[in-house]
């Protein structure tokens, strides 16, 4: 059988050379390199010259030992370099990654392996058997739609984007095609969207993402690498998320655990990062891209425009939307059996200088609760040796914000505001970010800073008088960063950095007659002669694979400090009339990924967390739902310890059918919460024309978060998909003044989603379920934080939707998305929040490009 082989291969090199290595290797393989499993008798009747049988062999180790193939990584212009891009040997599992300049190296058999190029925001590139690498190998840049949404649950991250991953690979992040067909009204519905994070609203104009039981100022968000939040980010609920432009969204990671090194170490809950779309030098052309959409439930208008310019050495992008949110209507089914909860039945209007009460004759129209919005971005990128220079300005500003959760509230039998509004919420920021290849240390560094302007105002006037208070507040933050990340072929991976950041905040407060033009001053909501903040911190990442494990650690040395000072005032006497903080702390983690040669994966982390006292937390005067906030000059900072174990289930390990379960506990040591006290010897407090119950923050003894989280994935056809997830939330706190047990605040009910999806090549359609179960109100936190008067007498109901979204290619430069949402007009309200949930609605918008 040898013979025969021998002799076909020989007569077949004379006449197709191309057959050569791939026929005489076999023949090689099976009869000369192993020639003592051939009979002498054999190998005397068919003579192979020597010099021949060298050829024979020589030809044949082409095919035998892999050769190495150079890569060269380049973006789609044919000239960028695609950094750290992972290249996957699929036949012999062997794996590298490029280096700063896009070049690798791998081990490969040209007519039988084949290459998996992957990198983040690039699509997979297969290089098959017989493909030629010639010349630079171009990669497609993934256009994720508005709405993509990464779910990271794992590790200890700092930004997927920023190179300062302690996020082991993607095994645990899950990329949600949701809502990616009907444009969201805000950044904050975008989160929502994906049933991964609950979204708690106060008024229309709000939107206050919870991550693992954890909201406001301790949740970072973060957009293009600088943090958003500042010294005044209060622990209640917050709207600064809607500050952030939805329509030139590349993508949002959310970072599930106080996972932050490179933005600090109080992102207790997670990180949530809006990435903004970024201009890329290349062949000159100039794009335009235009929408405008329309929602039913508010009779809201969207109009967006962005242009983006392209040199081979720079690239501009500027960006414009503008919206428009009518009054908001409600859901009319009340499967939860109240007929009246939630029905705006009464507003006020000012007439011949006159407050009057009318009744509402459509009290599912909550009246009261439009606004409008602008949002403006400008990029440029410059292309410099080595490396990349960003410029990125950005601003959003909107016309008073009604505060509707309060809209209802009664004093001596009659609605107690006239008005009540959140000023024009005001958000300017300007950026330079500088990315540069060090050739000599094959490493890349990065260098950020970026300044801020934010300014909130607070506008209320009584019934029946003629006096409107305003307080402002203005915070100007400085921030910058700077980074050195190393890579080695081995897969080691160092990352080193500093940052830090300056807050200043100025409180005003006056009160204005509407009638006689005169004015006065009134109690400021921060120190009134002045507060600043400032952080810095010192920080290193570490990665390197270790058998069937990515291990990955992280530290981070943290110092804050915090001045404020208080003159007196006539309507309360301070204890103090200055408050000094200095505070440091070490804090990290270590995580691990195992994946084994079958269908299961695993992750297992263990990290901490920091969180300073901010000017909100230690100097806030303030009055909500009867209880009034006063200063406390001796807080301590909140510390967090928390644990994540979770694993995966890929079935043959093609992402057909994914199930993934995870499971995490927090110890949160010194936790600020709210308690009653009291003030210059009296438990009551006058305020806005009302008595009040006095309160301060301090630190309980510790609290307990736990919670797990289930996401599954079934491809039935290249066309059909199924998803889901569920995630469940619990929390408990120890006082430390007398020891009781109470409920944690911002604690979440079992909420998710469920999702069937269709492709075509000409458009997609979804149909999703969103739900929330019911919490009893002796799971809510204390006191008003969680708005129980908001809710039912026995707390927040439970509800579920049913949605339907699709899209159609009407043109190659044409898109049309449509949706319907909640389809069963269902009437329900958000855990913990103000406004009810849109009712029946239509979402539509057209898309083009030019």
């Amino acid at each position: 059988m040898h013979v025969g082989v021998i002799l076909v291969a020989r007569r077949v090199m004379r006449f197709c050379p191309s057959f050569q290595a791939s026929l005489l290797g076999y023949a090689l393989l099976f009869g000369l390199a192993f020639p003592g499993t051939t009979s002498s008798a054999t190998a005397q009747e068919i003579p192979v010259p020597a010099t021949e049988r060298t050829s024979i062999a020589s030809k044949a180790a082409g095919l035998i030992a892999k050769t190495k193939a150079s890569i060269a990584a380049v973006a789609s212009d044919g000239i960028t370099p695609v950094p750290f891009a992972v290249v996957l040997n699929k036949n012999s599992g062997e794996q590298v990654m490029t280096d700063i300049h896009g070049l690798g190296e791998i081990s490969r058999n040209p007519r039988m392996d084949t290459l998996l190029l992957r990198s983040v925001g690039f699509l997979d590139l297969l290089i098959l058997p017989e493909d030629q690498l010639e010349g630079p190998v171009r990669m497609s840049e993934d256009l994720v739609s508005l709405a993509t949404v990464e779910i990271v649950h794992q590790g200890l991250a700092g930004s997927k984007s920023e190179a300062l991953s302690l996020q082991v690979q993607d095994m645990m992040a899950v990329k949600e095609p949701i809502a990616k067909l009907e444009v969201p009204q805000n950044a904050a519905e975008l989160l929502w969207s994906t049933g991964s994070v609950l979204i708690q609203q106060s008024q229309q104009g709000g939107g206050s993402p919870i991550l693992r039981g954890f909201e406001a100022n301790r949740v970072l968000l973060v957009v293009d690498g600088v943090r958003m939040n500042n010294a005044i980010y209060r622990s209640g609920h917050l709207q600064n998320a809607i500050t952030v432009d939805a329509q030139i969204l590349e993508r949002t990671d959310v970072l599930l655990g106080p996972h932050s090194i490179l933005f600090g170490s109080d992102a207790l809950g997670g990180v949530i990062h809006y990435h903004t779309r970024t201009p890329m030098p290349g062949e000159r052309q100039m794009k335009v891209r235009a929408s405008s959409a329309f929602r039913s439930p508010n009779q809201s208008t969207t109009a967006h425009v962005d242009i983006e310019i392209r040199r081979p050495l720079w690239a501009s992008l500027t960006s414009a939307t503008w919206s428009k949110y009518g009054d908001l209507r409600m859901g009319s089914w009340r499967s939860h059996g109240n007929a009246t909860w939630g029905l705006d039945s009464l507003f006020v209007m000012r007439a011949n200088e006159q407050d009057s009460i009318v009744v509402n004759e459509s009290p599912e129209i909550q009246v009261g609760s439009g606004y409008e919005q602008l949002d403006l971005l400008q990029k440029f990128r410059v292309a410099l040796g080595g490396g990349h220079l960003d410029f990125n300005f950005q601003y959003s500003t909107s016309t008073n914000v009604p505060r509707y959760d309060i809209s209802s509230d009664f004093s001596g039998g009659q609605l107690k505001w006239a008005e009540w509004n959140y000023g024009p919420q005001n958000r300017a920021m300007a950026s330079v970010n500088y990315d540069k290849n060090l050739r000599s240390l094959d490493a890349q560094w990065k260098t950020l800073v970026a300044y801020q302007r934010v300014e909130e105002s607070r506008i209320k006037r009584r019934f029946g008088t003629e006096w409107r208070d305003t307080q402002r507040e203005s915070v100007d933050v400085l921030s910058w960063y700077s980074t050195l990340n190393k890579r080695w072929y081995s897969g080691l991976n160092l990352t080193i950095g500093l940052s830090g950041a300056l807050d200043q905040v100025a409180s005003t407060a006056n009160s204005f007659n509407i009638e006689t033009d005169s004015s006065r001053t009134l109690l400021t909501r921060y120190p009134n002669d002045g507060s600043r903040m400032s952080t810095h911190g010192i920080f290193g990442v570490f990665q390197m694979p270790w058998r069937q494990h990515q291990l990955s650690s992280g530290l981070r040395f943290s110092h804050s400090t915090l001045n404020a000072q208080f003159l007196p005032t006539d309507s309360y006497v301070l204890p103090f009339d200055a408050v000094s903080m200095n505070n440091s702390a070490l804090t990290g983690g270590i995580s691990s990924q195992w994946n084994s040669q079958g269908p299961w994966s695993a992750m297992t982390s263990i990290s901490t967390g920091f969180r300073h006292p901010n000017v909100d937390d230690i100097g806030k005067v303030r009055e909500k739902g009867g209880f009034v906030l006063v200063p406390n000059d001796s807080l301590r900072p909140e510390y967090l310890t928390s644990f994540e174990q979770g694993i995966t289930w890929d079935y043959q390990r093609k992402g057909v059918l994914v199930g993934t379960c995870s499971g995490f506990v927090s110890f949160l040591n010194d936790a600020i919460v709210p308690q009653n006290t009291l003030l210059n010897g009296d438990a009551l407090f006058l305020i806005d024309g009302d008595s009040a119950q006095v309160q301060t923050n301090i630190n309980a003894s510790y609290a307990l978060i736990y919670g797990s989280r289930m996401e599954w994935q079934a491809q039935f056809t290249p066309r059909w998909a199924f998803e889901g997830a569920v995630n469940w939330t619990r929390g408990r706190q120890v006082m430390s003044l007398d020891g009781s047990i109470s409920p944690m605040a911002h604690i979440p009910p079992v909420f998710g989603r469920v999702a069937l999806d269709y492709e075509h090549r000409f458009g997609d359609v979804t149909c999703y379920a969103l739900f929330s179960s019911h919490k009893p109100k002796e799971d809510f936190g204390d006191f008003a934080t969680d708005n129980l008067d908001l809710m039912l007498p026995d707390g927040a109901p439970s509800w579920w939707t049913l949605n339907v979204e699709g899209s159609l290619q009407l043109h190659e430069k044409w898109e049309w998305r449509l949706g319907l949402r909640n389809i069963l007009d269902m009437h329900y309200r958000v855990f913990a929040s103000g406004i009810s949930a849109p009712g029946r609605g239509i979402y539509t918008s057209l898309h083009a490009s030019f």
